[in-house]
């Protein structure tokens, strides 16, 4: 049995999975604001989403993320409510922050309410909603594309941009 061989073997594997770039797979701390705008006397509900994407590699920046933040309902597992969202970086070891405003109809917003139990009759007197944390299992992050770049090389290209 040819013991370099299987080791060299071994060490490369483990060497190939430490450098693989781990992708975000959750939404951290993730918040929402509601308010009411009434628009040509139709209801409409203006959703602030916050959240983070943790990057918890030492050395890949993601760029150019895109995807969604879905509200979903943990008992039945349907999805109540689906916010897209663009993100330019999120460098090593950092969090990056999602900010989403989206103008939401009626019909739309009613299962969210009911999701976040938040008063329709205090949202309709107050006009806005006080921020309502969320629980890890009513948020999903559904990532549809992100690069990963090495953050000698983003760096690099920031350098030569000011130059």
């Amino acid at each position: 049995m040819n013991r370099p061989g299987i080791l060299s073997y071994v060490l490369f594997f483990c060497l190939f999975i430490a450098g693989c770039a781990q992708m975000p797979g959750e939404i951290m701390s993730p918040s929402m604001k509601i308010d009411i705008i009434i628009e040509n006397n139709t209801e409409k509900y203006l959703v602030q989403f916050s959240g983070g994407i943790r990057n918890s590699n030492d050395n890949t920046c993601f760029t150019d993320c895109r995807g969604s933040v879905v509200l979903k309902d943990p008992e039945t597992g349907t999805d109540v409510l689906s916010l897209a969202f663009d993100l330019p970086i999120v460098f090593p070891l950092s969090t990056g922050i999602v900010e989403i405003r989206e103008t939401v109809e009626q019909d739309r917003i009613m299962p969210v309410l009911d999701l976040l139990e938040i008063d329709r009759e205090s949202l309709l007197k107050e006009r806005t909603s006080s921020t309502v944390f969320i629980d890890r299992d009513k948020a999903g992050l559904e990532i549809d594309s992100c690069s990963k770049k090495d953050i000698i090389e983003v760096l690099k290209g920031r350098t030569d941009e000011k130059n």
